[in-house]
This record gives C-alpha cells, structure tokens and sequence, in this order.
C-alpha cells in the first residue's frame, strides 16, 4: 500500500494531527540516495539566471517571475531555482531537479525541506502520481510540484499580520494582546505550523491563559486549522487517487456500462474528496483540536496538535473587504456600514471562494462545471448560518454608528398634498396656462388663477385623492420620526437593507419576508466589471471607457455604428480601438462580403470577451507585482554595504553622528524608494487578488 492510500485510510477514519511543529525531514525515498557524482556537467541548466534578466521572458509567464522572486527574497537563489524549475516543468523527482538544475543532491534536499515545511511544494509517491507512472521494484518514487497556496501564503504574510490584527483590536487600547496576536500570526507564518505549547514555552512572562485563549480564538474563527499530512498532497493527485479507486472497486463483471460505471465513481470520489478537504477546516469533536484544562477549566489547543493558516477562510476575509469598498461606492458609506455587520456575522459560515472541485479534472467538463457553480449558489442561500435580518445587524453593529436621519422618511399628508400642489400640479399649470384663456375686467386688468389650496376640481379627482388618502393612512401613521429612534433603530436598518437589495447592483437578496443573503456568485462578476473599468479610465482615459461601455452594452458593433452611440469622431475613435485592442478589451471579428474574402469589402465588428481581458489584466498586474519585487531586492543588493552598516547595533539611533553625509542622503534615497515599493505592491496586490482569488 502506497502512502497516499495510508494518508486517505487514516484521514477517512479520523484526520490525526502531526506531533511535529514543522516538516523535520521528507518522506523516505530509497531511490534517492546522495551521490556526489550526479551533477554531471553534461546536464543542461534548466532555468538559467541570466533568463530572469530578460523582460520578454519574463513575460512568457507572469506568475513564474512573481513566485520566483518571491522565493528568493525569502530564501534565496537555490529555492528560487526550484520554484521556478517546479513551475515552468511540473512535478519532478530529486534527481530530476539535481539534473535540470546542475546543484547537488544534498542541496536539493536541504531546500526542498525548507520548501516543503513552508508549504510551497507538495509530494506524491508514485502510485498516487497517475497510472502512466510505475514502481521501480517494490520502491516508490516521490514526485514533487510546487504548491501555490504556500507562495500565496508568504506573499500575503504582511497583510494577513496587519490585516487580522486589526480585525481583532481596531478599537481595543489593549496593545499588549494586539502585539500578542501579532506574534502568533508572524511564527505560524515564517515556520509554516506550530504547536502551541512551543509558543507557550518560549514566552514565561505572558500567562498560558492569555496565549491559549488567543490561539482558540483563532481557532474558532477557522483562521488556524490543524496541520494534516493531507495539506502536503497535491489536490488534483488525490483527486485522482479517490477517482481510481472508486472505479476499480466496481466488479469487473458488472453490468453497468462504462458511461455508468464512470458516474458513479465520479459521484462517490466526490463525496469522499470534499470530506477530506473540509475536515480539516473544521473543529471536529472527535478530533479533540479544543480540549478542556484540567487545571484551570478553561479552554486550551490540544498539545498534540500542530495548528497552520487556513488561506481559504482568509479569502473570505479579503472578500467581505472587497464587497464592502464596492458597497461604499455605490451605495454609500452607512449602507455599507451596514453591510459590513452583515458579513462579518455570516462570513465564517458562508461559501468558500473557489470550491475544492475547481481545482480537479471535473472542470474540463462543462456539465460538471455547471453543476459545481449551480452548487455554490445553492449555498449562498441554503447553507446554515448564511442568512440574517435587522435584529441581527442591530446587536452587531459598532456603537460610533448613528442611523438617524440617514433615510428620508414618508411625508405626512399634509406636507404630501402641499408638494403635489406646489411642483407637479404647478408645473402641469405652467404648461398648460398658454392654451387657457385669460379673463381681464371691464378696466383691462387681468384676473389671477385662484390659490392651489382652493382650487376647484371635478368629482372625478376628489374620489381619486380620497381613495389614495384612505390606502397610505397606515403609511402616514408609520411615520418615523428620527428624534424618537434609537441610533439602531430597526425600521432604519430594515431600510437600508431594502436599498442594499434593490439597487442597480444586488449587493443582498432577500430569501424570505425580512431575512436576507449576500449573493456572491452575481455580486462577484459586477465587482471585476467595476475594477476592469476603473482601471481601463484610469489608464487609457474617458474615451475608452466610453467605448468600451458602448460595445459591452450592444455586444457586437460596426465601427459607424460606434461613432453614432460614443460621439466620438472616427479618427479619435479607431485610436481608441486600437488601444483598447492592445489590452485585449475588444475582439475584432472579420466578416467577409465576397466569396474571396478580401479585407477591403469585409466588415469588422468589434466586441468584448470578459474572462480573456480580466485574465490578461491578471497578467499584468502580476507581472508588474513580480518586477517590484525584483527592482527592490536589487535594490537592496546594490546598497548592502549601506544597509548592514546601518543595521549595526552601535549604529542605530546614531545615524547623524556616525555616518557621513553622502551615506545619510543615500540611506534617505534608499529607505524613500522602498517604501514606494513596498506602497505600490500593496495596491497592486489588492487588485491583483480580485482578479486572481475572487
């Protein structure tokens, strides 16, 4: 039995946590024994150094370049060489990689270790790697490939720490906790898991209550899950492991055909798949992640247990924040004030970003494509703990927010029959008044129309006004006086709700009479539109918004018919397609009105494709994150002597007294362009995460 078959056994019956508080070793591989004269010269490099050099080829894959980089700041060349070998090839085994990459066995391994403990690059053996792969005696291989939620992980390490800090103490004064929290976070981050014993060991002058109870808190929140083997194992390969055992326990003799036979163990490997991969996000009983002390009766994380960041439920997180910048733009800050209560209390409950499904072979085919996103949107609105109402929102919104006079209440009827009279029947009046017939006096003076309050009119108008009095008295009688409210004020809410649900953009639906869910699956797709939009104004201009808003909205144009709907000029709107084109914002689409098909009589029509330009947005902002990050670390390389000079204990604080000042303009210049670097990244990753995670 191969140790994927033992990991999938162990983890059906009961997911065990590793008593380790990081990877010490990889798995035994007998095939993969040290030796010194594998690093043949003969071997070509791979990846070359000098290839990172090259702006066009860097461009060939965006994400290459950006982890890679990644790496290296962090761990230096050797790993970033194996990254980016891991990426580019796919899955390769020790001495592939000693091959490829010309560095001894001995130093592949002591970096994988520290690949594989940081998460960044999974293993398979070779039974579980696919069928095309075969045992060599009674020995199997490990197959490595790199693991891109780990990267994601230490690219987002400075956010997730600032991010959740604040999460927990925005407006706590207790720093002492908050600097607590932030250390937690920063160890489990840099040594990819911990337990919290070690942690507890390591500090004696804060209480273990105080640590315990930050860790459960953690915990219950799902931001930290238990560190399973199963964390290490590529998910397509267990998907495909769970695939073929399901189909090879169906008895050859079956009367099932193949086409049935294949459903069925698609079905089941389906169960089996999303049991692993949400087990270990949630807090088990049996599992005993959260146990009781004896000693003091308060709860503590079990000892045994090595906790790790769960990055899915932090999507979440970064989600909600998403949605409600959206919200505050759209709809205005106090709803979206309101909406943020809204997700905070249903975003541990609510669906995952991306389902485990889509990272499987199940989305090459459309069928099964569209029953996973029908799935998700089942669960937007049927899963426990996703729904809420204005009770809810009341008991959990912040006590600086004061609702009252943030909505314009009913009139009462008084003030609604003085508006009628005073605009829509005045104006009916002025427009009217040239066709009526003035009456003068017998002296030539002119008779003035009688005042609207005494105003004659038919029978017909009185019945209609008495009528609409007799349906909105309950109306009038509900009239919310803003004086007498609370500043949570549960009518207020409930209106707020309303205009969050019916607005243009349907940031809530509501799923029976006064409880409501965020419908992700619509609101996700107008956040990208928006951000793509933005993005095109801010860069190309006003111009090709326009346009680009135009073609979107009739699908498929003529260049004249594009003139007539933007009013733009035809020289300035073929520049404009032409720029947009370059982006790929619109598709050109030929069609020919001769048998030859010659371009002068053909019509090009113009149109978008939304996942080709969201996509190639993706790539250039992950490609200009990559070259941040490469401009700075040589940046840094370049000023090194400065830098640890600088950094020197007797040093610090005495800048002025013990540097020169050449050096002192030159550290200015330095720290100045990293913190331009450092402010760039960010903003660039929070848009590059819409279009990548979201």
């Amino acid at each position: 039995m191969s140790v994927i078959d033992n990991i999938i056994g162990n983890t059906m019956s009961e997911i065990e946590g590793s008593k380790d508080s990081g990877i010490s070793n990889l798995p035994n591989d007998p095939s993969n024994t040290t030796d010194n004269n594998s690093g043949s010269n003969n071997t070509e490099l791979f990846v070359s150094t000098n290839c990172i050099n090259n702006v066009e080829l860097r461009t060939l894959n965006p994400e290459a370049f950006l982890y890679s980089e990644l790496i290296r700041s962090f761990l230096g060349e050797k790993a970033s060489e194996v990254i980016k070998c891991l990426i580019l090839k796919g899955r390769l085994t020790f001495r592939e990689l000693s091959d490829r990459l010309n560095i001894d066995l001995k130093s592949i391994k002591e970096t994988l270790v520290s690949l594989v403990q940081l998460r960044c690059v999974s293993y398979m053996d070779s039974d579980g790697a696919g069928s095309n792969i075969k045992k060599n005696g009674n020995t199997n291989k490990f197959y490595y490939s790199y693991n891109e939620e780990g990267l994601l992980i230490l690219l987002y390490s400075g956010d997730i720490i600032t991010n959740l800090t604040n999460y927990y103490y925005e407006n706590d004064d207790d720093n002492d906790e908050k600097q607590l929290m932030s250390e937690i976070l920063h160890n489990v981050l840099s040594f990819g898991s911990l337990r919290p014993r070690d942690f507890v060991a390591n500090n004696h002058n804060v209480s273990e209550s105080m640590l315990q109870s930050l860790f459960v808190r953690l915990v219950e929140d799902k931001f930290f899950i238990n560190c399973t083997p199963l964390l290490y194992i590529p998910k397509i390969d267990l998907w495909n492991r769970l695939y073929s055992r399901e189909y090879n326990s169906i008895p050859k003799n079956s009367a099932l055909s193949d086409l049935k036979k294949r459903q069925q163990s698609k079905d089941k490997a389906k169960d089996k798949y999303l049991q692993l991969i949400n087990q270990p996000s949630s807090v088990n009983e049996n599992q005993n992640i959260i146990v009781v002390d004896t000693k003091t009766s308060l709860r503590k994380i079990n000892d045994d247990i090595s906790l790790t960041f769960n990055l899915p439920r932090y999507w979440k997180f970064k989600r909600s924040q998403h949605i409600v910048q959206f919200a505050a733009v759209r709809a205005g800050y106090l709803p979206s004030v309101i909406l943020e209560t809204a997700l905070k209390i249903t975003e541990k409950a609510s669906p995952d970003v991306k389902s485990p499904l889509l990272y499987t072979e199940l989305v090459q085919e459309l069928n099964e494509l569209e029953g996973i996103t029908d799935d998700l949107k089942l669960h937007e609105e049927n899963q426990p703990g996703v729904l809420f109402n204005a009770i809810d929102i009341s008991k959990h919104l912040s006590k600086s927010i004061d609702l009252r006079g943030s909505i314009v209440t009913k009139l009462t009827s008084r003030q609604l029959r003085t508006a009628n009279n005073g605009t829509a029947d005045n104006t009916d009046n002025d427009a009217e008044q040239p066709s009526k017939k003035r009456l003068k006096t017998e002296d030539g003076f002119v008779v003035p129309p009688l005042p609207a309050s005494v105003k004659p009119s038919n029978d017909k108008n009185n019945l209609e006004n008495e009528n609409y009095e007799d349906e909105h008295d309950d109306d009038y009688d509900d009239y919310i006086d803003d004086d007498d409210q609370e500043p949570h004020s549960v009518p207020i809410i409930n209106a707020h709700l309303k205009l969050l649900a019916n607005g243009s953009v349907e940031f809530i639906k509501e799923a029976k009479p006064g409880m409501y869910y965020v419908p992700y699956s619509s609101l996700i797709p107008c956040l990208k539109t928006y951000t793509y939009d933005t993005l095109i104004q801010a860069t190309l201009g006003s111009s090709a918004f326009r346009v680009l808003r135009c073609i979107r909205e009739n699908r498929l144009v003529t260049e004249k018919l594009l003139n007539n709907l933007a009013l733009m000029r035809e020289k300035d709107i073929r520049s404009v397609l032409s720029s947009l084109a370059r982006y790929n914002g619109v598709e050109i689409q030929e069609l020919p009105r001769t048998a030859d098909r010659s371009a002068s009589r053909s019509v090009f029509l113009f149109r978008t494709n939304n996942s080709r330009a969201f996509n190639f947005m993706k790539s250039n902002l992950c490609w200009n994150i990559a070259n941040l990050i490469y401009r700075l670390e040589n940046l840094k390389n370049e000023n090194s002597t400065l830098l640890t000079k600088a950094q020197r204990e007797d040093v610090k604080g005495k800048e002025m007294e013990l540097l020169l000042t050449s050096e002192i303009n030159q550290l200015k210049m330095v720290q100045e362009r990293q913190l331009n670097s450092i402010t760039r990244i960010d903003r660039l990753l929070s848009l590059w995460e819409i279009f990548k995670q979201l």
